[in-house]
């Protein structure tokens, strides 16, 4: 498995290629957990090169989809307006 990231102007990309097991979901906690420190304001992933996924992964990305709402609920506390949470399908 493979995570790569990429920042455009308004958004973070973070794609991943691969299947994602229990070995790779570790993988894929530690990479989310470096794009959460950019505090993006807008996260694109894209999965479409993963043809499977076991359930630590899909936790992986859940755990990564409630801190990163957390820390834009705070943002958005100090005066961000223009966040926005995207799910695009490819």
């Amino acid at each position: 498995m493979e995570v790569t990231t990429r920042k455009t102007e308004d958004a973070l990309i973070v794609k991943v290629s691969g299947a994602v097991d229990t070995e790779a979901a570790e993988v894929l906690r530690t990479e989310l957990g470096k794009a959460l420190k950019l505090k993006p304001s807008k996260v694109i992933m894209d999965l479409s090169l993963v043809p499977t996924m076991g359930s630590s992964g899909i936790g992986k990305i859940l755990f990564f989809s409630r801190a990163w709402t957390a820390i834009m609920r705070v943002l958005r506390s100090r005066g961000f307006t223009k966040i926005s949470i995207t799910s695009s399908r490819r």
